[in-house]
């Protein structure tokens, strides 16, 4: 992963994506039963690296000199599945977000675990042949994936500030009351999209040091899901194991003793039991 983050070419984005632990909506006069039952709120992080663009950036990216830009983009969410259709409808939301800011993007290197459940699954793999048409301008997409639940990275820990940052809004005395997913994402992208480190001018040493040039935030609620009219005719994929293992076979077992033609085992009786002491064998 290090070595595809280092030689990218031009007119790739590479990104790493993972769902978070939900955000759990807790404001400081909140009423018992949002005590009990708070609300959640689905948070995907993504990070993006891109090379830099003369008409975005104020300069321009070569193969002689990267200059190579960082963003986050967090989608936000009330769809509490965490599952392939949400990554779709969330990476085509990326797609045009991209797009509509100008960015070229003729190749995602897309980054994850291998969660089977939204990430490394039938549907999953047919969805990411779809975005190589013209309504995706021919996107082609490298996927690449690591341990299941236990390949990290930056993406992990970039929705930490977010979920803390709302989190001391709402415990202050006198902040405004967040209710609802949407809400939460306001309040996200109207107080988190600057990076303020980055600006500041009173730490400069500080300042020079963060390489994260914006965050960005999407939202899409769970009526932009179509779970129900799709996957139906998509063939799973067969397991990892079940390629490379060969299945054990349990050795045959012995053919059984041949009978005596008696009915009777030898040097027994005619019924089968033993003659008494002293009694001389039939001849």
């Amino acid at each position: 992963m290090d070595t595809d983050k280092a030689t990218f070419p031009l007119g790739t984005v590479w990104m790493g994506s993972d769902f978070a632990q939900n955000a759990v909506i807790k404001n400081q006069n909140e009423t018992q039963s949002e005590y009990f039952n708070p609300k959640q709120v689905t948070l995907y992080n993504v990070v993006i690296l891109r090379h830099a663009q003369q008409e975005i950036d104020g300069q321009q990216s070569t193969e002689e000199n990267r200059i190579i830009i960082k963003e986050y983009i967090h989608v936000l969410s009330d769809d509490m599945q965490h599952d392939q259709e949400a990554v779709r409808v969330f990476h085509t939301d990326i797609w045009r977000h991209l797009k509509s800011r100008g960015v070229e993007q003729k190749r995602w290197h897309w980054w994850s675990d291998g969660g089977p459940e939204h990430f490394k699954n039938s549907a999953a793999f047919a969805d990411m042949t779809s975005y190589n048409y013209p309504e995706f301008d021919n996107l082609v997409i490298n996927r690449s994936f690591g341990a299941t639940a236990h390949m990290k990275g930056e993406w992990d820990g970039s929705g930490t500030h977010v979920k803390g940052s709302v989190e001391r809004h709402l415990l202050a005395w006198g902040a405004d009351i967040i209710m609802t997913a949407e809400a939460y994402f306001m309040w996200c992208r109207d107080n988190l999209t600057t990076i303020r480190a980055s600006s500041s001018t009173s730490c400069v040493s500080r300042a020079k040091k963060v390489t994260l040039s914006r965050r960005n935030f999407l939202y899409n609620g769970a009526n932009s899901m179509a779970r129900a009219k799709r996957t139906e005719k998509v063939e799973p994929v067969q397991a990892i194991h079940q390629l490379f293992v060969r299945p054990t076979v349990p050795p045959p077992s012995p053919p059984p003793p041949p009978a005596h033609p008696t009915g009777a085992a030898p040097g027994h009786g005619p019924e089968g039991t033993s003659p008494p002491p002293g009694a001389k064998p039939k001849p």
